[in-house]
């Protein structure tokens, strides 16, 4: 054999060290008998060598082909990584170069980030999982239907993460195969290797069900045991401002004389303030079965709060919503607190008395602020993070670096209104 052609030879095995043997092997024997037969055919080693590529540029034709069946019958981001890497290292021309870095940026981008939602959804199942048990750990043990529920759901969401993060590690492998085989044609890929690679495909299709099938059946299972569990109804109750069943109705009455100040603390009950036809404080609260009211009359202060009795979880999140059932407070006529504070996290506002100092607190619920025929306008301090502020059906909000803001002074009263919220709205309506 001629000493250009063994040199060249020499050099082709030399640029696939690293390679499997097998597949060294493998090409090496395919041009040697190449080049045996061409020498058989008469033709000369400058004309064998001319047709063939540079040592460098087959080297790499060949361990890009062989990376495009490792990929098409394993999709990864390692081994489309190889794909990408060896069939960069064919191309020469400067055009090419370029068309190609652009295909390599774009699809690895899309299969990376397939590959990260994959990554992102499963960590979220693991995420949720454990932040169900724990609210059903804290809930009281004599609420058996919430824990199951709560667990439940927990499970529930959990599979649909885990369903979607099949669905991206799927799509990914997809497009890792579709990408192969695309780079596969732009280098002239064999026919050989397509059969094979759409052998290998057929193979896991017929395995590839299973986490698939285990996903659903585990959502439906969940969500069967959730429904009967009864906590989507009074979830669906809370968010759909709906008035609970089974609601309590407890009432108490102070001597108004005995009263200098009052504090209203809510989760997310509404709360109604009016004018009342008896010489006595009166609070009337409808309870609903997962909350706990607490009240306390002590040196003139008369303080009502309301907490979680624990029965529902995720409690945080659920008392942003108003939660249909009221607490109403009436005063008798010509009361005037030194001081009334109306708070609560996600609970309405209304306020039908204004003959006194007022101040108002909420997180997401709205403040409806309606003095009712013949009051006098107080001076009126409001203001909102990310609501409005209407006066009359007008907004009369004035953005600032916190909000909006809305200021009326009254000289014929000495009474102050403060009206402060974060998520909700104001609305004034003076009826004269």
């Amino acid at each position: 054999m001629d000493d250009r052609i063994k040199a060249f030879l020499d050099e082709l095995k030399l640029e696939l060290a690293g390679f499997p043997e097998n597949e060294i092997k493998e090409a090496m024997e395919y041009y040697e008998e190449y080049i045996s037969d061409a020498l058989e055919e008469g033709k000369s080693a400058e004309e064998i060598l001319s047709r063939l590529d540079p040592a460098v540029k087959m080297a790499a034709m060949i361990k890009a082909e062989t990376s495009i069946r490792k990929a098409q019958n394993n999709p990864g981001l390692k081994n489309y990584s190889k794909v990408l890497k060896y069939a960069y290292l064919g191309i020469t021309r400067p055009f090419s170069i370029l068309m190609f870095s652009l295909f390599i940026f774009t699809t690895y981008g899309i299969a990376l980030l397939l590959f990260l939602g994959a990554i992102a959804s499963a960590a979220a199942a693991c995420v949720v999982i454990s932040a169900f048990i724990y609210e059903a750990v804290k809930i009281p043990s004599n609420y058996i239907s919430e824990i199951i529920g709560t667990v439940s759901s927990g499970i529930f969401f959990a599979a649909v993460c885990m369903l979607s993060a099949i669905g991206f590690y799927k799509l990914c492998r997809l497009f890792i195969q579709l990408s192969s085989g695309l780079v596969g044609r732009m280098l002239n890929k064999s026919h050989k290797s397509t059969a094979v690679i759409h052998e290998s495909q057929e193979k896991r299709k017929s395995n590839s069900g299973l986490p698939l099938k285990i996903c659903l059946v585990t959502i439906l299972a969940s969500l069967l045991i959730t429904l009967v569990s009864g906590l989507p109804t009074r979830l669906f109750t809370i968010f759909n401002s709906m008035d609970p069943v089974g609601i309590t109705v407890q009432e108490w009455k102070y001597d108004a004389a005995s009263v200098k100040k009052i504090r209203i603390e809510t989760a997310h009950t509404n709360i109604r303030l009016e004018k009342g036809n008896s010489d006595k404080i009166e609070i009337s609260y409808g309870q609903p079965d997962w909350l706990e009211p607490e009240t306390i009359c002590k040196d003139g202060q008369l303080t009502f709060s309301e907490k979680s009795n624990g029965r529902l979880p995720l409690f945080s999140f659920i008392s942003l919503h108003e939660n249909s059932s009221e607490i109403i407070i009436s005063l008798p006529e010509g009361f005037a607190p030194e001081a009334l504070e109306l708070v609560s996290r996600g609970g309405f506002v209304y306020i039908d008395s204004t003959s006194f100092n007022i101040t108002v607190k909420t997180y997401t619920g709205n403040i409806y602020l309606e003095p009712g025929s013949g009051a006098k306008p107080a001076a009126i301090t409001a203001a909102t993070s990310t609501g409005i502020i209407q006066s009359e059906g007008a907004n009369v909000g004035v953005k600032t670096a916190d909000g909006q803001e809305y200021k009326v002074s009254a000289q014929d009263s000495s009474s102050s209104i403060i009206l402060e919220t974060i998520r909700g709205s104001i609305f004034i309506n003076y009826i004269e």
